[in-house]
């Protein structure tokens, strides 16, 4: 499940700063990255990013409304580090009606950035607000309904929507192909500029025959036949040799983060695979000893635990909430493979799984699998969510939830 935007941290926090009336910026990112929403007494009065000026150039050469040998001093201008704004408005070239339009869409791309960024955000206090671009008159909390609305549209593709893999085709008629095996959105190559191999496997599918009905005798009465091949998806249910990492168990008397400050005892147990001749299917690489009602529960149980302590460490430290929809993201954005274990997997207020949606998400599969794939899943999700509170908590909250979480691989248990 996808989260939409409005549920996002920055937006909470920037509605909840419209919502007081302060003054100021809230911010999210760092760098490059970082991205600045001003508030002013109840208005979002500008929404900046570190390379506004270039999407600003972008922008006018969409519009045709500078030559290319224009845009080129403006560039070389905004290269030197002088700002863009005071020379398009002393520029007769460009009509005020233009640059205001253009300031306004750079405004509302930033704030559709900002509203559906996943980074924690922070405010800033500031007497006042000077700003380039400012943007007054507005409603804010249409404003941002509006942004979010688009940030969940662009965003709503979902991984595993059909995707068709094929040559570029242009055809001033309709063109009809059918793969009854596409390739997934997640899986598609973006560069599809790639030179065609002669040598992989396709499927020819001919047409224009079968479109002959559809068209007039006297648009084209010599239709030739079309040949479009496709590629034959790769198989993904396939684990690959890279992949045996997860079957290595390891149990150590450290802290979540592998570092040894509690105890100086390591212990190692390994799951050993040993290669076979013949070529393993996705159920042979899995099988392992079922799991019972009440160790599928129990395992559920540990990583509970780890979330709830994560959360309200979040909670704690950054605000009221703050654990429960970052760890809702991060499980959202879960790998792939664990999708069917994770499927319509809401977190409460506490951070804890919901152990009989689990559970039933887990009977899906064949028992044998369950332990290794129940195993990989939660162990893949405790760690990317203490991953984030490493990078995220101040110091003094991160050894607090290394003494509380410390010890999750062996409770966890193979």
């Amino acid at each position: 499940m996808v989260r939409s935007a409005s549920d996002s941290p920055a937006t909470a926090l920037l509605m909840k700063c419209v919502g007081e009336g302060a003054i100021g910026c809230v911010v999210i990112g760092a760098g490059t990255n970082k991205v600045l929403a001003c508030v002013m007494r109840g208005q979002i009065v500008a929404c900046e990013r570190s390379d506004d000026a270039q999407r600003v150039l972008h922008h006018l050469a969409t519009h045709q409304t500078l030559s290319a040998h224009r845009l080129e001093i403006l560039r070389s201008c905004i290269d030197q580090g002088r700002p863009l704004l005071p020379l398009l408005v002393k520029n007769p070239e460009v009509p005020h009606e233009v640059l205001e339009d253009i300031l306004f869409s750079v405004f509302l791309e930033n704030l559709t950035a900002f509203v559906g960024s996943v980074d924690i955000p922070v405010f800033r206090t500031l007497p006042t607000v000077f700003t380039d671009n400012l943007q007054v008159g507005y409603d804010a909390n249409a404003l941002v309904e509006q942004c979010c609305a688009d940030w969940d549209q662009a965003n709503g593709m979902h991984i595993n929507a059909p995707w068709i893999d094929a040559p570029t085709l242009t055809d001033n008629e309709v063109t009809i192909f059918e793969d009854d095996e596409p390739t997934l959105a997640s899986d598609a190559p973006f560069d599809t500029t790639e030179e065609w191999d002669d040598d992989q496997e396709t499927e020819v599918f001919r047409i224009g025959e079968e479109l002959s009905q559809y068209m007039d005798d006297d648009d084209d009465p010599d239709t030739e036949t079309q040949i479009i091949r496709i590629r034959k998806p790769i198989d993904s249910t396939v684990l690959r040799q890279d992949d045996l990492a997860a079957f290595g168990d390891f149990d150590r008397d450290r802290s979540a983060f592998a570092r040894s400050e509690y105890k100086k005892t390591h212990h190692k147990d390994r799951v050993e695979v040993s290669p076979t001749h013949s070529t393993p299917t996705s159920h042979d690489q899995y099988q392992t000893p079922g799991l019972s009602d009440s160790q599928v529960l129990s395992k559920i149980s540990v990583a509970s635990d780890v979330l709830h302590e994560v959360g309200r460490v979040f909670d704690n430290s950054l605000g009221p909430n703050a654990g429960t929809v970052l760890l809702q993201r991060i499980l959202d954005r879960s790998p792939r493979r664990f999708a069917t274990l994770f499927h319509s997997v809401v977190l409460p207020s506490t951070c804890r799984l919901p152990a009989e949606r689990l559970s039933t998400n887990l009977k899906t599969l064949p028992p044998k699998e369950q332990r290794l794939y129940l195993n990989q899943a939660l162990i893949d999700l405790i760690e990317r969510s203490l991953s984030i509170a490493r990078q995220e908590l101040p110091p003094h909250a991160l050894d607090k939830l290394r003494n509380e979480v410390i010890g999750y691989r062996h409770r966890l248990g193979r």
